[in-house]
C-alpha cells in the first residue's frame, strides 16, 4: 500500500514538473511574439521618423529666409 502511495506520489509530482513545464514554454513563446512585435514597431517608428525628417528639410529648403 505504501509503494502504491509512493507510486503515485512520483506520478503526481512528475505530472505537475511536466505542466509546469509547459506553461513556461508558453510564457517564452508569447514573449518571443511581443519582443518581434517590439521589434517591427521599432522599425516603423524609424521609418516614420525618417520621413518626417525628410519633409521637414524638403520643406525647409523651399523657404527663403529673410534677413534685416
Amino acid at each position: 500500500m505504501a509503494t502504491a502511495m509512493a507510486i503515485s506520489s512520483i506520478i503526481l509530482a512528475l505530472t505537475m514538473g511536466f505542466l509546469f513545464y509547459l506553461e513556461i514554454h508558453k510564457i517564452n513563446k508569447q514573449v518571443l511574439e511581443i519582443q518581434e512585435q517590439i521589434h517591427f514597431l521599432s522599425n516603423e517608428v524609424n521609418k516614420l521618423k525618417h520621413q518626417a525628417k525628410k519633409k521637414y528639410y524638403s520643406n525647409s529648403k523651399g523657404k527663403q529666409v529673410i534677413q534685416g
